[in-house]
């Protein structure tokens, strides 16, 4: 089953066949902050293990191989490491975060590269080599009935609820850098916030 809140951006020839991508999670508490206890930090963890199974990898995209996260070592941490070769999927971790008690977070990533022709400010060429998205609950009585319409129809087409506001970080190198904070040209109520260089901490 596809995720409705993941664009399906347009595939081009251009792309790199394959690209790998290292987050060494810094500050886990943050992505995984649950009521009943703390979460799970990938960079302590042994390379090889399996994944935490609270992480679930998701299709995004309809007839698409999916990425292969594994856990593997990067000079002195443990990493999580996407292979993408001709696939792609989403990592997902569902709960709830606190935000009084893990207001802050913090990662580092790595990919070996940027994809030709990316620009997240127009929906035909909206792409990266990874991205980091948090998802957010709200009052969806309060939207518009066009939205509403929408997020109704994506319900029923792919059984999944959508988010009532997306914040999204995305890699981009460092020709893209003035993109650093853009509407998502899909999502009326998705901030799109790009993150340039191929290893950087936030």
């Amino acid at each position: 089953m596809d995720l409705p809140w993941v664009q399906r951006a347009r595939k081009r020839t251009a792309w790199p066949s394959r690209i790998g991508v290292c987050i060494a999670l810094l500050s886990p508490l943050v992505l995984l902050a649950q009521d009943e206890g703390p979460g799970i930090a990938f960079s302590v963890a042994e390379p090889g293990a399996p994944q935490p199974a609270a992480w679930k990898n998701l299709p995004v995209v309809s007839g698409k191989a999916m990425t292969q996260y594994t856990l593997v070592r990067d000079d002195r941490t443990t990493v999580l490491q996407a292979d993408a070769t001709h696939s792609a999927s989403a990592l997902m971790h569902e709960g709830n975060i606190d935000l009084t008690r893990t207001p802050v977070v913090a990662w580092r990533w790595k990919a070996e590269g940027s994809i030709e022709g990316a620009d997240n400010s127009v929906g035909s060429k909206e792409d990266a080599p990874a991205r980091l998205v948090f998802f957010f609950d709200g009052d969806k009585s309060k939207l518009s009935l066009i939205d509403r319409a929408g997020m109704n129809l994506a319900k029923h087409l792919s059984g999944q609820e959508l988010p009532y506001a997306t914040l999204m970080y995305i890699w981009v190198d460092h020709s893209r850098a003035r993109q650093c904070h853009c509407q998502s040209p899909y999502r009326s109520r998705t901030d799109d916030r790009s993150l340039r260089s191929a290893w950087r901490c936030r």
